[in-house]
């Protein structure tokens, strides 16, 4: 994962998707973050071995985990803006 973290971060700051100065990039990053942690706790729930414990981790990732982690793409959302990140397309 970190490998992958570094390449596509590469990518992007030579790209300029990563934003147009530091603050948008740590933005960026930031976003990025947050879509691993979640992706992280869904690849728990996915490959749990015991059933009830599947179903238990599923319920809390879903009322709990994920509105969680969806909070900081609403808030942009919600605060009008037309991009998540600056005033024009981001790695996100």
């Amino acid at each position: 994962m970190q490998i992958f973290l570094y390449l596509s971060l590469c990518f992007v700051v030579i790209t300029g998707l990563a934003g147009s100065d530091n603050v948008e990039e740590a933005h960026v990053r930031s976003l990025y973050d947050v879509l691993g942690d979640s992706m992280e706790a869904y690849i728990k729930v996915v490959f749990c071995e015991n059933q009830e414990e599947q179903e238990k981790r599923m319920k809390e990732y879903r009322e709990t985990t994920l509105p969680n982690h969806l909070k900081p793409f609403t808030n942009r959302l919600n605060a009008q803006q037309k991009w998540l990140v600056g005033d024009k397309v981001s790695f996100y």
